[in-house]
């Protein structure tokens, strides 16, 4: 099949998933009465009901470390207003942010391959119908995979439940990862329990059976524990799960407010698919799930008993007095039975986002500041080379925490948005501080960057030892140490919390 072909079929399989094939068939027999003039509105053809509307789209697996030169599949995931879930994985487009590193394909037969290319970090999203996913986090590594290890270890479902496992590999360098989307997933029974590429499993019938991941490179095999799967019958079945919200902290950095909530799930199940939304400002609670946010964030699985830390950001937020509103669980993708639905959402939460000190003046740096009106560093006010400069801003910031080893590994897009080219310049990263960092300064950890021409983003990572106790308002600074004249030098940094 030539690529015009395919094409042609890929797009004709996007129109089926909008629209199923019995909804174009009736449209087009309805048509057919309209040509024969029939003048009433009543017609034997059965009428079938528009397709229920996308609400969202997550892609998996996340924070996925693959060795160098073998693949990974990555699956999308499309919630729909009719609270069920479709598979997208071969009608989205995917994108790598570093193709360099990782390519990501959206050919026929292929689509959702992850191919690594060359060791170092990138960033994997799906787009589809105006719609945007999730980012995941990936990293290419030239060590060899040694052992593997799988969670949860044995778990107890409902028929038509699903949930993930998780791979998790401990290379030869002693660093660990997520592999869940390279190594190969065997079920002992398929008529209990299938498996998907990337450990999803989904309970089909009662009965019991071990479900197993294999690593395969060459002829080295690695294989992981078994874990056992327990299908419940119908009077075996346990209670639904319950999630709450047991605390929200709601903080603001400049234009920027974030949202750290303990979510905990009281229930007898475990809760998978968990998207947690919060509304910049509402006058009373949000609506009834399914709906959406201001911002969101999707927790994969949460076991039954356990508790997790989310973060939620909304940035660009203008000055004022807000009431925001949280809502777990907002696309209604777990059933928690009438008591377990009622306790959802948290709110209202006061914030507060305050007038900047000047209005043209960086964090820091108040309008009465001869450095800043000399255009010292920090100084808003641009060169007065007639020719134009340089302008770099940390366009992307985000820093994950890792146990064994404990770090936080970060990414980090800088661009260049002036009009002529940047000189060497060096990127700090400072894993916590209270305030902005200005340059000139040190830093714990930096990264040296050659040159940007205009328009250019340069992709980085770093990575810092260490694991926050509680959380960390990290930054990364851009010409660290004020050796580059920009049109603007009060939007070098970016901020993001971490959270354990």
């Amino acid at each position: 099949m030539n690529n015009v072909h395919q094409n042609i079929w890929k797009n004709f399989r996007k129109v089926l998933v909008s629209h199923p094939l019995p909804t174009a068939l009736s449209l087009l027999m309805a048509s057919s009465l309209l040509c024969s003039c029939v003048q009433t509105w009543e017609s034997d053809v059965a009428v079938e009901r528009l397709p229920a509307s996308l609400l969202g789209l997550g892609v998996a697996p996340d924070r996925s470390v693959v060795p160098l030169g073998e693949g990974l599949q990555f699956v999308a995931t499309g919630y729909y207003s009719d609270q069920e879930t479709r598979d997208l994985t071969d009608v989205v487009e995917w994108q790598s942010w570093r193709a360099d590193v990782l390519t990501v394909s959206s050919s026929m037969d292929h689509e959702g391959a992850g191919h690594s290319v060359a060791p170092g970090s990138s960033r994997v999203r799906a787009l589809y119908m105006g719609f945007v996913s999730n980012e995941l986090r990936v990293t290419v590594t030239d060590a060899l995979v040694e052992q593997l290890t799988v969670s949860p270890g044995a778990v107890e479902m409902s028929r038509g439940q699903e949930l993930e496992l998780r791979a998790e590999a401990l290379f030869s360098d002693g660093n660990r990862g997520n592999v869940s989307g390279s190594v190969r997933w065997i079920t002992g029974d398929s008529w209990v329990v299938t498996v998907g590429p990337t450990g999803r499993l989904t309970a089909r019938s009662r009965g019991s059976t071990e479900v197993r991941a294999v690593y395969e490179h060459g002829s080295e095999v690695v294989e992981g524990p078994s874990v056992h799967v327990e299908v419940l019958g119908e009077g075996q079945v346990q209670g639904p799960p319950d999630l709450r919200i047991v605390s929200v902290h709601a903080g603001v950095l400049d234009d920027v407010v974030s949202w750290t909530l303990e979510i905990e799930n009281v229930g007898e199940r475990a809760a998978t698919d968990l998207w947690i939304d919060a509304w910049l400002d509402r006058d009373d609670a949000p609506p009834s799930p399914p709906t959406a946010g201001d911002a969101w964030r999707i927790l994969p699985f949460l076991a039954a008993g356990e508790s997790s830390s989310v973060q939620l950001q909304l940035s660009g937020v203008a000055p004022g007095e807000y009431s925001s509103w949280l809502l777990v669980d907002s696309l209604a993708t777990n059933f928690e039975g009438s008591s377990g639905e009622s306790n959802n959402v948290s709110g209202p939460e006061l914030v507060t986002v305050s007038e900047p000190s000047d209005g043209n003046a960086a964090p820091g740096c108040g309008g009465s500041d001869p450095d800043c009106s000399a255009g010292g560093a920090g100084s808003p006010t641009s060169p007065e080379d007639p020719a134009g400069a340089a302008d770099l801003v940390v366009a992307y910031f985000e820093g994950w925490s890792f146990e064994e080893p404990d770090e936080v590994l970060y990414f980090i897009d800088v661009s260049n948005v002036g009009t002529v080219a940047s000189g060497p310049f060096e990127l700090a990263v400072f894993s916590d501080l209270a305030f902005p960092p200005e340059a000139p300064v040190l830093a714990e950890h930096s990264v040296q960057v050659e040159s940007l021409a205009p328009g250019e983003t340069d992709y980085l990572s770093a990575v810092i030892e260490g694991l926050p106790s509680s959380s960390w308002t990290s930054f990364a600074l851009a010409d660290a140490q004020d050796e580059i004249s920009e049109l603007l030098e009060g939007n070098n940094y970016g901020q993001f919390q971490v959270t354990p």
